[in-house]
């Protein structure tokens, strides 16, 4: 039988189906649809195993990107953005407006690992800017591929909070000022090309329509240029230069310091402007903590209610001063702190401390320093508290400790550069509890006890 070679179709050469139904019967026709299946699976498999590798690697490179922005999200404050902030304020450009807001980072705070402790001295600082500088060269070596990621907002975001914290927490103002000016240029690459994306429109402050993330940061940044501009800061924490208090105690002894309000200007102000409204005069010590290495004083009911001694140290109606926590002046002995009181600190009551004491350091705001007379309160640091059961205040001195007197000379060298102004009024007194009348009760069974003869050692003598 005679074979002819048909032409091809129009269109090119025949395809793999019509070549084989082309071949003769027989085992050729057997062997060449064996060969062409194994073909056409070779090609599927081939197809299969490049769109798997192709997959492969964009989910590789996604996930490559995720780690190293989520290894910037571990240096980052996984609590609001206020908590951190009263860590180290170092350049204090802001206080109170940090107060007010929250990072906006868009990640549930289950996958935010909290890797920073409390940066309460310098050497925690250093670190801490450490390990960011060491975060952003990484970020700068796999920059291309942050950017080209569908994460890109998220990187120029975490980047631009890093640069903030690190100034924030920096000694060496050079790089301060690096680093915000970088955060700067940041914000407006993320507000022109990634303004749209719903964590950065969040409104941070209903006030202002027109605010959101991108806002509230550039005016954070803002604000810490321009005080570097206006004060043109060292990194040496230096006393205001001709401010002091003198402070006249009831057992004729002095007590004179100075003041740091480049480091805490609204706590300095607010300590200033008690003394300024009297609210000072005729205190007396409220608790002698003496854990802390503390003598607290300053509430005004232990001269409105200066009778009744439970409750000298309530706080009801006191008002609030920002927290202006600094791990450049940490607690020491001499230090003169505000006591904290949640995220601010108790407008009213102050500490002199007898001793260093770093594990409390957070817990207080150190703005001025004992100069003369510290030696004078050692007799006062060993009276004796109340310890009566149910007491409220475990730390009240059984006599009573006054201050006559506080005057102040000189003026602030540097005020607060925001509109924050201390605003002191004297609290009410509260009404006598039950507890309160229980404590009272106890003392006078314990003074009826002490003033009892005791009988068995009299009997003992006959």
């Amino acid at each position: 039988m005679n074979t002819k070679t048909k032409n091809p179709p129009e269109g090119g050469a025949p395809s793999w189906l019509q070549n084989m139904a082309d071949q003769k019967q027989g085992g050729d026709t057997v062997m060449g649809l064996l060969k062409y299946l194994v073909i056409a699976a070779l090609v599927v498999a081939i197809g299969i195993t490049a769109w798997q590798f192709i997959k492969k690697g964009d989910s590789d490179t996604k996930a490559e990107a995720s780690d190293l922005i989520f290894s910037g999200i571990e240096l980052l404050p996984s609590t609001p953005l206020r908590d951190f902030m009263t860590i180290n304020k170092a350049s204090l450009g802001t206080t109170a407006e940090g107060g007010a807001y929250y990072d906006q980072l868009a990640v549930p705070n289950a996958q935010r690992k909290s890797v920073v402790g409390p940066l309460t001295t310098p050497e925690d600082c250093k670190k801490y800017v450490d390990k960011v500088e060491s975060v952003l060269a990484t970020f700068d070596e796999k920059k291309d591929l942050l950017l080209a990621s569908d994460q890109a907002w998220l990187y120029l975001h975490v980047r631009q909070q890093l640069l903030f914290f690190a100034a924030r927490n920096s000694r060496d103002n050079n790089k301060k000022i690096a680093f915000l000016n970088e955060q700067m240029k940041l914000l407006d690459t993320l507000e022109k090309d990634h303004g749209d994306v719903i964590a950065l429109k969040l409104k941070s402050d209903t006030r202002d329509p027109d605010s959101s993330g991108i806002t509230l940061w550039r005016e954070l940044a803002r604000k810490e240029l321009a005080f570097f501009e206006k004060h043109n800061l060292d990194a040496a924490i230096t006393a205001d230069q001709g401010l002091s208090a003198t402070l006249k105690f009831a057992n004729g002894q002095t007590l004179m310091f100075k003041f740091f309000s480049r480091v805490a200007p609204k706590t300095v102000a607010a300590f200033l402007e008690n003394v300024k409204g009297g609210f000072y005069e005729g205190t007396a010590v409220h608790a002698i903590n003496k854990i802390d290495n503390t003598i607290s004083f300053g509430n005004p009911l232990s001269r409105l209610a200066s009778g009744r001694k439970a409750i000298w140290n309530n706080t009801q109606g006191h008002y609030t001063v920002p927290n202006e926590q600094n791990a450049l002046l940490p607690v020491k002995k001499g230090s003169v702190s505000f006591s904290g009181r949640g995220v601010n600190t108790d407008g009213f009551h102050f500490n002199v401390h007898m001793a260093a004491q770093e594990a409390t350091s957070k817990r207080f705001t150190v703005f001025a320093e004992v100069t003369e007379g510290l030696d004078s309160l050692k007799e006062w640091f060993q009276t004796e508290v109340h310890d009566e059961t149910g007491i409220s205040n475990p730390d009240l001195p059984r006599v009573r400790l006054g201050l006559e007197s506080v005057t102040v000379e000189g003026v602030i060298a540097f005020p607060s550069v925001d509109s924050w102004k201390p605003s002191p009024k004297l609290p009410e007194v509260p009404d006598e509890t039950d507890q309160e009348k229980g404590f009272y009760e106890a003392i006078k069974e314990e003074a009826k006890t002490d003033a009892e003869p005791d009988t068995k050692d009299d009997q003992k003598k006959d």
